[in-house]
């Protein structure tokens, strides 16, 4: 633990070391976020689409934007998150391989 954080992962003020953050979870826990963060983009838009719709009455224009512009936010940022996973699974099977030749 290091002087001024909260864990090896957390500064005192909440903030992540992005790095360590994504290195320590489970597989499973990241694909989780996978989902759950495709879902936060595509919902936040539309609603945001559709609340701009109201406000100017231009409905379903905006909601429809909103779709599209989550859609394609959500998919950019689950490709980034996977590519993250199998970069991390890619580093541990390596760090497994390495370990089982060293024993032989």
């Amino acid at each position: 633990m290091h002087a001024g954080f909260v864990s090896d992962n957390f500064i005192a003020d909440g903030t992540c070391h992005v790095e360590s953050c994504i290195v320590n979870k489970s597989p499973a826990f990241r694909l989780i976020g996978v989902g759950s963060s495709l879902a936060f983009w595509i919902i936040g838009f539309t609603l945001g689409g559709r609340w701009l719709d109201g406000q100017i009455d231009s409905d379903p224009l905006l909601t429809i934007v909103g779709l599209l512009l989550g859609l394609a936010i959500g998919v950019t940022d689950a490709i980034r998150r996977l590519l993250a996973v199998v970069r991390y699974q890619e580093r541990q099977n390596r760090r497994i391989n390495e370990g089982k030749r060293e024993g032989q």
